[in-house]
């Protein structure tokens, strides 16, 4: 593949009308190809750099139920708190059950 145009390949892209017009004017120097929209800044690389974490986006947004809710998953500490307060209802009920059962006799 080389890195010149001529004129076959003009007519290759003369079937895309926005491809040959856009680089026909870049290939022309009427204007010149930008990357961004802006220019190259010293904080690019940094952002460039930076790439997506799909397997913890997930997590987050699996952990947010609601604005004023959290899942149990949030995290460990959440998951034991909420299991500890479970089991201490579960607790507080079986006794509560063997009082009222107690009182009938």
């Amino acid at each position: 593949m080389d890195s010149l145009v001529d004129e076959r390949d003009l007519k290759i892209l003369e079937n895309d009308r926005y491809t040959f017009f856009s680089l026909r004017d870049v290939i022309g120097g009427r204007c010149k190809l930008l990357l961004t929209d802006h220019e190259m800044l010293p904080t690019d690389d940094l952002f460039f750099a930076l790439s997506p974490q799909p397997v913890l986006e997930r997590q987050i947004t699996d952990s947010i139920l609601s604005p004023e809710e959290m899942a149990d998953t949030a995290s460990m500490t959440l998951r034991d708190l909420r299991r500890k307060i479970r089991q201490t209802e579960d607790g507080i009920r079986t006794k509560r059950m063997k009082c009222c059962n107690i009182l009938r006799c």
